[in-house]
């Protein structure tokens, strides 16, 4: 597994490997605090990153990402999902605190076992890198 660092930023790093079309963000501690006015254009830019890297398949470690609100997930979907599937996305796993997944009797197991569709891109959660990585290397 060659992997390349190809953005580094106080919130998140930003891996790419060539031999699997393979972008890995990894968001740190620092963005427990973040604003969702700071957060929306990092997101933005690390979008821009497919453009030259051209990703298949992601893996996003939003653990430390606070809970974004309704309107700034819509936000997100209409304006960085189409970037994505324009330059190749197909699959994204994104792994979260299974505490974030309580809300309304739905169970984190539920999450696990049922894959969101948004446009091209298929999405599953995962509790763990391992899982998520095994997830989107399966050629499904």
């Amino acid at each position: 597994m060659t992997k390349k660092t190809v953005y580094e930023s106080a919130f998140c790093r930003v891996d790419f490997e060539e031999a699997h079309r393979l972008m890995t963000i990894l968001w740190n501690e620092n963005c427990q605090e973040i604003l969702v006015e700071e957060l929306l254009p990092k997101a933005e830019e690390i979008a821009g990153l497919s453009y030259l890297y051209t990703p298949t398949i992601s893996i996003s470690d939003m653990r430390f990402v606070p809970v974004i609100d309704p309107e700034s997930q819509a936000w997100l979907d209409k304006n960085l999902t189409p970037i994505y599937v324009s330059n190749g996305l197909r699959k994204s796993a994104m792994i979260v605190r299974s505490e974030d997944f309580s809300l309304e009797n739905l169970s984190f197991e539920q999450l696990m076992e049922d894959t969101e569709i948004s446009g091209e891109i298929r999405y599953r959660f995962f509790k763990y890198m391992e899982d998520a990585r095994t997830w989107v290397l399966q050629k499904n």
